[in-house]
């Protein structure tokens, strides 16, 4: 169970602002230089799943579901909207990231290449983020990296409270926390 104890706070959701070639972001900082360890860790998650880059499926109670792996590096699960777009957009978007990370884009149920429950009441962000839990004990990892955009941001702040020992870095994008101004911290950024 969550407590607000273990819930992640605001502080623990931001990411470090990377630098990211061939894009016209404004960054500070650089991308983290990845320890061997690091690289040796995703090399046996890799060699433990279907790794190879391409479109992936597998089965589990009631549903199969579908990911995509793209690029190369730390393992960065990227979920998406999950209200029927697929993650190609995100595919597209987050392509500079592939020279850094390994991608892994789960399509959400109903979109892509996964399949839609029976029950339709079975389509919930929370039944999308046991999805993620699905993925990450098919992937046979112990904890993930994951990024939510916009509703998929939704998805994985719901899975982090849900799964917070499973999570090591969360990154919410374009996703609002209700209740929490940041406008502040924006303009800093912008700036």
């Amino acid at each position: 169970m969550t407590t607000p104890a273990n819930r992640p706070t605001y502080g623990s959701l931001l990411s470090a602002r990377l630098n990211i070639p061939g894009t016209s972001l404004k960054v500070k900082g650089k991308i983290p230089q990845h320890s061997p360890k690091v690289f040796e860790r995703t090399q046996k998650a890799n060699t433990t799943m279907s790794s190879k880059p391409g479109i992936h499926s597998f089965t589990c109670p009631g549903i199969t579901l579908s990911y995509t792996i793209k690029g190369f590096g730390q393992l960065l699960i990227i979920q998406a909207a999950g209200w029927g777009i697929s993650s190609q957009y995100l595919q597209i978007g987050l392509q500079p990231l592939e020279a850094h990370f390994t991608l892994v884009y789960p399509e959400p149920r109903g979109s892509g290449g996964s399949s839609r429950p029976e029950n339709l009441s079975d389509m919930s962000s929370a039944d999308m983020a046991n999805d993620i839990e699905r993925l990450r004990q098919h992937l046979g990892l112990e904890k993930i990296d994951l990024l939510g955009h916009s509703n998929g941001g939704t998805i994985a702040l719901d899975y982090a409270e849900r799964y917070p020992d499973k999570v090591q870095k969360l990154l919410l994008l374009t996703h609002d926390l209700y209740g929490y101004d940041d406008s502040a911290n924006w303009q800093r950024f912008i700036e």
